[in-house]
């Protein structure tokens, strides 16, 4: 692979001012929307526990920085990747306050000597791959100077094929002189290494390798590859064929393809700029400004192919060929540009975390997908992301709210940071308008100096741009892990020559603030009337010049929220999670929720009855199953179990009328008659009782299931006992014994015949 920087050519391209316009940035201007007045005290103390987990994060990323901060890594490296042999030197410029030096060295390698600036030796301790030392600080070298000289045997683990030489002599999980997420240190690497193999550099310095070249040095033998860049780095030297690898948080991998039949194909150049980047490159520096970083490179991987090439760092994007695509060099369609580009510019530029990163980058692919493809496709999108959502909430038990992203044990679950996150951005967008909106995200970066983007200067500058505290905005669609479920009650009425519209829109538990638009049809026109939300009731009205087709809840759903017929599928999937785990309490209550929620499947009534009988709640649980028989009165499995637990509570008039209309139902099924002729037993019909207990031997065959072998021999008990046949039901509960020695019901039964 030939890795190189970018020409001047592609930095002017990439900067130029010939900008795509996003669609929102020349709609209409955003409707009047009134936003909510006052602002609860529970809700800003919410979004000060926001804002103080975000500020642990920024923390985090700078307080090893503050402490010891490496501004430069000079690497020098000699590898016989065939042995896993290697051999170098490290030398590290930093700034530190007490003059206390740490790294990290892969356990494998020994420490040959550590110096500092004059040549003078250092003393150090080492605990696994932790090394420390410490500098006088009196001998007054500027800037202070570490150098570190190591040698070993270095293999992957588990990994000792020998087409598979890989070696990694940076990132979190080997060699990395200052792994602290956010440092900007300068890093330049030298590997030398037989001329048969070659060398892949991952992470920020990809793309970034000059080609091999000769120059004297301390390897006697190879090639010479050199690159030079900032933040974080990997170097994979190695035949990587057909092979990948996941290291820390370092995608890496081979830098030859093969395809689905294991064929090799052409080696994949990394390219600084597909064409294909450019337009979505310049619809978000419409909103954004310049792109921040100075590299930015692409990788295709064909549909189907084994293996990819390094695609992990600040400014690299990797994208899949479509399988209709006859090379790689077909570049995809450039949408698929956009979502990860958008991520890379404020995850890797700005360290502004996942809710910011994800958020706005979600909502800049619907921005996308509107201007490009149309309305349909954005709302596709939105539905898509809200689902993802809804499955992340089902996942977590119930609860995902977008502060899971925040914090020292922050989640990396795109499906809440993009879905939640993305709606976020896309309301604020809607609120402000979309000229101010990207005003106000650029805000974020120039006015900050120095500091990544942080969730309290995100909300301080959407207060500035709003108007107004909108702290009630960030508690809603950060702080809380649910969504808004409505209820929409309207009327139209002839009025001044139009028509006045009045109506209530409702909420269950604590309402949601954010105002809500409701798309109005007046026949030919449609348009959003933006409702004012202050209640858990709230009234509304409005008037048309037109009498209204129709009015529904945001039709575009700008406004993510959950139909009860979603909720009630979260609350039974939540419900099968209890009832599989035998949390029969919690299972109840989820069955139970989704019965309120979406009372016309008969499924769901049927879960809950179950619950409740598992519960100890026989009477209740019958009572659920009748409901899920009135709304699917075929379904034999339903007749089954209601009969049998009609059975179980002393109604047996109702178990023979649904085991009647079960056996009509599935005539083949033994279990059913013999049910069936117990309830016909109990109501004193034994000549049709007798009937269904004859059919079952059939039915059954010559292997019979030992659960309806003691049943039946139950049933013949029963049977006999009502016709006065003593001895014969006393060798019917006997037989049920000896097909299940702990049968209660042949044990009582038994008992009962023995004291007559």
């Amino acid at each position: 692979m030939t890795l190189s920087p970018p020409s001047g050519a592609l930095t002017a391209l990439i900067f130029s001012a010939a900008l795509l316009a996003p669609a929102s940035a020349v709609a209409e201007p955003p409707p009047d929307i009134a936003l909510p007045e006052a602002v609860p005290p529970h809700i800003s103390e919410a979004v000060e526990e926001l804002y103080a987990l975000d500020e642990t994060r920024i923390l985090e990323l700078r307080t090893d920085l503050a402490r010891q901060d490496v501004a430069r890594c000079d690497i020098d490296v000699c590898v016989d990747p065939g042995r896993g042999w290697l051999s170098g030197s490290t030398r590290l410029r930093f700034a530190t306050a007490n003059g206390r030096i740490e790294f990290e060295l892969h356990e494998a390698l020994t420490i040959l000597s550590l110096v500092d600036g004059a040549g003078r030796d250092v003393p150090f301790q080492r605990t696994a791959r932790a090394v420390t030392a410490r500098l006088d600080a009196q001998r007054g070298d500027s800037p202070p100077e570490l150098t570190v000289s190591y040698e070993g045997l270095l293999r992957p683990a588990g990994d000792t094929a020998a087409e598979y030489h890989l070696m990694i002599l940076l990132g979190d999980d080997c060699w990395y002189a200052c792994p602290r997420r956010g440092d900007r240190s300068h890093v330049r690497a030298v590997v030398r290494h037989p001329g048969e193999y070659a060398t892949v550099f991952s992470g920020a310095l990809a793309g970034m390798a000059t080609p091999p070249s000769s120059r004297p040095g301390p390897c006697s033998f190879g090639d010479v590859w050199e690159a030079e860049s900032v933040d974080r780095a990997s170097a994979v030297i190695g035949e990587l064929r057909g092979s990948w690898n996941i290291v820390g948080e370092l995608f890496i991998g081979t830098h030859r393809y093969s395809g689905k039949d294991g064929e090799e194909g052409a080696t994949q150049e990394l390219r600084p700029l597909e064409p294909g980047i450019k337009q979505p490159l310049q619809f978000l520096e419409s909103c954004f400004g310049s792109y921040p970083l100075t590299w930015l490179h692409v990788v295709i991987v064909p549909h189907g192919t084994i293996g990819a090439p390094a695609v992990s760092g600040s400014g690299l994007i990797i994208v899949e060929a479509r399988p209709t695509d006859a090379a790689c060099a077909n570049a995809p369609e450039p949408g698929l540009y956009l979502l990860e580009l958008a991520r890379t510019w404020w995850r890797d530029a700005y360290d502004a975390g996942p809710v910011l990163a994800d958020g706005l980058a979600g909502h800049m692919e619907i921005q996308w997908l509107e201007s490009v493809r149309g309305e349909e496709d954005a709302l596709r999108r939105r539905a898509l992301r809200q689902g993802q959502y809804l499955r992340a909430v089902t996942d977590s038990g119930g609860f995902a709210p977008l502060s899971l992203c925040l914090g020292p044990a922050a989640s990396r679950d795109s499906r809440i940071s993009l879905g939640r996150g993305g709606a976020l951005m896309g309301i604020c967008s809607t609120l402000l308008g979309p000229d101010a909106f990207c005003g106000f995200v650029r805000g974020l970066v120039t006015d900050g100096g120095s500091e990544p983007p942080s969730l309290r200067r995100f909300g301080a500058e959407l207060t500035a741009a709003a108007g107004r505290n909108m702290d009630w905005l960030l508690y809603e669609w950060i702080q809380r892990g649910d969504l808004p479920v409505y209820a929409l009650e309207y009327e139209s009425s002839p009025s001044r020559g139009g028509y006045l519209v009045r109506g209530t829109l409702r909420q269950l538990a604590e309402p949601y603030r954010t105002p809500l638009p409701l798309t109005v049809d007046l026949g030919g026109w449609v348009y959003d009337e933006w409702i004012p939300v202050g209640s858990a009731q709230q009234a509304f009205e409005f008037r048309t010049e037109l009498e209204p087709l129709e009015v529904v809840i945001d039709a575009a759903r700008i406004i993510p929220r959950v139909e009860s017929a979603d909720q009630a599928r979260v609350h039974f999937e939540l419900g099968r999670r209890a009832a599989s785990q035998n949390r029969w309490a919690d299972a109840v209550d989820h069955f139970g929720a989704a019965v309120a929620l979406d009372p016309d499947r008969a499924g769901y009534h049927a879960r809950y009855g179950q619950a409740l009988v598992r519960l100890g709640r026989p009477d209740e649980g019958f009572a659920a199953l009748g409901e899920a028989i009135e709304r699917d009165p075929t379904d034999a499995d339903y007749l089954f179990e209601a009969g049998v637990l009609a059975l179980q509570i002393g109604d047996a008039r109702a178990a023979v009328e649904l085991l009647g209309r079960h056996v009509n139902l599935r005539p083949d099924h033994p279990a059913g008659h013999v049910e069936l002729a117990v309830a016909l037993v109990e109501r004193g019909r034994l000549p049709e009782a007798r009937t269904h207990l004859d059919r079952c031997p059939a039915l059954v065959g010559e292997t019979p299931d030992d659960a309806w072998l003691e049943r039946y021999h139950i049933a013949f008990g029963r049977y006999s006992e009502a016709r006065g046949e003593r001895d014969q039901a006393l060798s019917a509960y006997e037989a049920a014994l000896e097909v299940n020695p702990v049968s209660d019901e042949a044990r009582r039964r038994l008992a009962e015949l023995g004291e007559r």
